[in-house]
């Protein structure tokens, strides 16, 4: 909000588009893919005991 606007004024939020939209899944798959290889670097690592992993 600008310094001169009224404290009641309204944000505008702006427009949902494809490409945000894109970046938001492309954040998640990469945040997804990064847990699996932890979860595997430690289970080779031997740090994830037997009973914890199908």
């Amino acid at each position: 909000m600008s310094e001169n606007a009224p404290p009641d004024a309204a944000r505008v939020e702006p427009p949902v588009t494809v490409e945000n939209v894109r970046r938001v899944h492309l954040s998640e798959d990469w945040l997804a893919t990064g847990v699996g290889l932890l979860i595997v670097a430690l289970g080779l690592l031997g740090l994830i005991p037997e009973g914890l992993v199908p």
